[in-house]
């Protein structure tokens, strides 16, 4: 192969594979953690949105320059929403708000470490160290010298 003629030695094989631990694994491949991926932005997103939820009523009393120093105990993530129950005084439906607001909190950040926890597998293609060739040119070739073989 001459300097004019490019080096077509990619590997066409698939980056991931499916791991099933009754199959070998294949030449080129090994087994890597595959993380539980939509337990994670699901979990912590629904913790989020649900803290900054809880976060409202603060804004509105700052606002409303109310002097409510009951709704300190929602800056708490988590538990915050089940203490403003009783610093709130709360009642009816805004026991039941605070409530949600609670078990989304506390839901969304357990689901959320479940998903960081829980990883499966997958096999990965284990990437070949690129390598050089020095070669004479070909026979009968225009171009004397040496030639460079390459394959990443």
């Amino acid at each position: 192969m001459s300097l004019s003629q490019p080096a077509h030695n990619l590997d066409s094989r698939p980056l991931f594979l499916p791991y099933d631990p009754v199959r070998p694994v294949p030449p080129g491949y090994h087994v890597v953690p595959e993380p539980t991926s939509d337990l994670v932005p699901i979990g912590f997103g629904t913790a989020g949105a649900a803290y900054i939820l809880s976060l409202l009523p603060i804004v509105g009393a700052q606002s409303s320059h109310a002097d409510t120093p009951g709704h300190s105990s929602l800056l708490i993530p988590v538990l915050g929403p089940f203490v403003a129950i009783r610093t709130l005084d709360a009642e009816g439906m805004g026991i039941v708000a605070l409530l949600l607001l609670g078990a989304a909190q506390t839901g969304g950040l357990a689901a959320g470490f479940v998903g960081v926890a829980i990883t499966g597998k997958r096999l990965q293609r284990v990437a070949s160290a690129p390598s050089f060739i020095l070669a004479p040119s070909a026979p009968g070739a225009d171009l004397s010298g040496l030639s460079i073989r390459a394959s990443f």
